[in-house]
């Protein structure tokens, strides 16, 4: 079976020995938000990890802090995460944007990669394929 992930691009600045990266989750179950910064924390210490629950604090948090990563949920209360991606790239066309979403099937992910992700991700295979997902962005082999 073919891992639910997909990745095309780039990380150019991430991984690159200690220096920091700043990654935004941005997910509106507060139970999974908390859960990947526990995890992504863990596997990337030296990371700026940031919340988002949003779509409207998903783009002030792209403009303050102007993350090199953000792991974009495609159904948030306020916004389409594929339609928020679109935002983020024009403000931030260098960000990396990892979909992670419980919907599979090549049509959502043909539309988030249209609109400028990166790499996209099953939640049900997020343990299992997120960190070699933004590995691959970065350029390492994990």
């Amino acid at each position: 079976m073919e891992p639910a992930v997909a990745v095309h691009g780039g990380l150019s600045r991430a991984h690159e020995g200690p220096r920091s990266v700043t990654l935004l989750i941005v997910e509106d179950q507060e139970t999974m938000r908390k859960t990947l910064h526990r995890f992504l924390q863990s596997a990337f210490p030296e990371w700026t990890v940031l919340e988002a629950a949003t779509g409207a604090d998903a783009l002030a948090a792209c403009a303050a802090h102007r993350p090199e990563v953000v792991l974009m949920d495609i159904m948030l209360p306020d916004a389409d995460g594929i339609a928020l991606t679109v935002q983020v790239k024009a403000t931030l066309p260098e960000a990396r944007v990892i979909f992670v979403s419980y919907l599979g099937g090549e049509t959502h992910v043909a539309r988030a990669l249209a609109a400028g992700g990166s790499a996209y991700v099953t939640k049900d295979r997020l343990f299992s394929d997120l960190v070699p997902a933004i590995l691959a962005l970065a350029g390492s082999r994990g």
